[in-house]
């Protein structure tokens, strides 16, 4: 069993070796996917690794491309989420404002009525408005620390987003002797995708090396009348590669022995 990290992983030997361990296999297919690349070089010339080096697809009656996230990509889209961020809290802070502003102003009306010193009567009403100006002051700074808290809040958001793609794998040149690794980020897929197979293709120096990945709906239909086919559904379970391939099935696997595949729990 080939570990990466502490991640169940899969080899693939040529020249050069690739070890590829998918994280999080037990999310659901409308996340975003995650796997763990470490590429050794063996060969006698220098070569470049990054996400540019990896292409995935679906496999099936068509081949379907997936798209591969690059470094740039998740920072650009996760910034682009910050700025319209920033820019709804600072309408809604706008209005918040305005709206604390017209809190210092109150109405009032009324009636009155009296006679005066010759025996005269008299009567009529009256309103208006009147403005506080401290009141205003405090409700409209009230509002607008408010504002500063949220767009600060959004800010640590960036900043913890970006912290988390540290891992993420960046353009590197791997020398002869040494190894590069980092965390590869693929496309979301859909739960029509459910028996399609996951294919990652990966230039590396001189070689091409194919990895496949069996998607396998983890909750598959139960029949109530069997005890034993609940406990298949319930106990989801991943497969490592035949010996003669590098491939491995996502989710509930079938439940049958077999000599040619080792059976391993699935990680989260």
């Amino acid at each position: 069993m080939i570990y990466s990290d502490g991640a169940q992983a899969i080899s693939s030997m040529k020249i050069n070796q690739i070890v590829i361990a998918p994280i999080g296999m037990a999310q659901p297919l409308n996340k975003r996917h995650h796997f763990f690349i470490k590429a050794v070089n063996n060969e006698e010339v220098s070569t470049n690794l990054g996400s540019a080096s990896v292409s995935a697809s679906l496999v099936g009656t068509a081949d379907f491309p997936v798209g591969v996230w690059s470094y740039d990509d998740l920072v650009s889209e996760a910034k682009r989420k910050r700025n319209t961020a920033l820019v709804l809290t600072a309408l809604a802070g706008a209005a918040s404002a305005y709206s604390a502003s017209q809190s210092a102003y109150s109405y009032d009306s009324g009636s009155f009525s009296g006679s005066d010193s010759y025996g005269g009567y008299y009567s009529g009403s009256y309103s208006g408005y009147s403005y506080n100006p401290a009141i205003a002051d405090t409700a409209v700074a009230i509002s607008t620390m408010q504002t500063a808290q949220n767009m600060a809040l959004i800010e640590s958001g960036l900043a913890a987003e970006l912290s988390s793609y540290g891992e993420v794998l960046k353009l590197t040149t791997v020398f002869p002797g040494y190894e590069h690794g980092g965390v590869l980020v693929i496309d979301k897929l859909s739960k029509r995708n459910y028996g399609d197979t996951l294919r990652l293709r990966l230039d590396f120096g001189s070689e091409i090396h194919f990895f496949d990945f069996d998607l396998i709906n983890p909750k598959p239909e139960k029949e109530k009348s069997s005890p034993k086919n609940i406990s298949k559904t319930e106990q989801g379970e991943v497969r490592a590669p035949r010996p003669n391939g590098s491939s491995w099935k996502f989710g509930n696997g079938n439940k049958s022995e077999s000599t040619s595949e080792v059976k391993l729990k699935k990680f989260e």
